[in-house]
């Protein structure tokens, strides 16, 4: 029989309106006799839609291609210095703006993690996986996309001589990883297609 992942929520967290519907209260006798009352999950459960290599093989590109995202994403920041001709609100607001749905993101790849072929999931946890991963890939996608708009223009502020600021170590690294951010959202937007899931 499938596994089956049950989501036990404090009974003050039921006011999310899109899930209220998915869970009910239930009176349980407790291990001392007690009539206590639990929340229960009584909505419908979802497993993925594909089976075997495929989903295999898209589990594991979406899961090293956020991973890939997220060590370009801390190294642009680590690296980052205000002393190189990127250094302008352009190239870096749209990159740090890529942090919300980054750590959206990567909340979603462990979902996938732990969540395996012919294991049962709830209505909010398959959100969570395929609906949450497209949505976080689409924002990245934009706002990194216009952070390398604006290297572009930076670059050829430079080249025409506007831009005075050097050329620096800083500069490669922080283009490197705004470009691998992007390249990452890019490649997993398509395996990501295989992580929907069917009612069950």
């Amino acid at each position: 029989m499938p596994e089956t992942v049950r989501t036990q929520v404090p009974e003050d967290m039921m006011g999310f309106k899109k899930y209220v519907n998915d869970y009910k209260l239930e009176n349980v006798k407790d291990k001392n006799g007690k009539v206590v009352t639990k929340t229960v999950y009584r909505g419908d459960y979802f497993v993925y839609r594909y089976k075997g290599t495929e989903l295999k093989n898209a589990r594991t590109a979406v899961i090293a291609c956020v991973a890939v995202a997220l060590t370009s994403f801390v190294l642009g920041l680590v690296f980052y210095r205000n002393t190189g001709f990127t250094s302008q609100y352009y190239t870096l607001a749209p990159f740090l703006c890529c942090g919300f749905p980054l750590i959206y993101l990567c909340i979603a790849a462990f979902n996938v993690i732990r969540t395996g072929e012919g294991k049962k999931v709830d209505r909010e946890h398959k959100d969570g996986i395929h609906d949450r991963i497209a949505k976080c890939l689409t924002a990245i996608m934009v706002l990194d996309g216009l952070g390398v708009s604006g290297i572009a223009v930076s670059a050829v502020l430079k080249m025409t001589g506007v831009e005075e600021r050097p050329f620096t170590y800083s500069d490669a690294i922080f283009m490197a990883a705004a470009g691998t951010l992007l390249i990452s959202a890019v490649l997993a937007f398509s395996p990501r297609k295989k992580l929907i899931m069917d009612k069950i």
